[in-house]
């Protein structure tokens, strides 16, 4: 088993947002581990409720991986810097800060960054 680390920084509607949670959800059900942390623009991704008429639907992306044990973090000085609350996220995400990040890396097998 994998220990997976995910960071991202590009918000929802930068490309193809869906993507790391495509690799998060096989990686999952593969049995690795995945923490995502989710840091400057992309805290948009984690916020409820975004209506995606072209896009794949990051909000249940997230709610699935969730549910399939991955962690997700999202960074409190970016929510904060973007005028987000807390009460704008999704449920089973957690605050984030970059000391969490770096200890996470550290002890991670993978470092993945989008």
């Amino acid at each position: 088993m994998t220990n997976f680390v995910v960071l991202m920084s590009k918000g929802p509607f930068h490309g193809e947002a869906e993507w790391p949670f495509r690799f998060v959800d096989l990686a999952l059900d593969n049995g690795h581990k995945v923490q995502v942390f989710l840091v400057e623009d992309a805290t948009w991704i984690a916020k409820k409720g975004q209506q995606y008429d072209v896009y794949p639907n990051l909000e249940e992306y997230i709610k699935n991986a969730v549910k399939k044990g991955a962690e997700i973090k999202v960074c409190e000085t970016c929510r904060k810097r973007r005028n987000l609350s807390e009460k704008d996220y999704l449920p089973g995400l957690v605050k984030g800060t970059m000391t969490e990040f770096i200890e996470a890396a550290a002890k991670a097998d993978k470092v993945l960054t989008f």
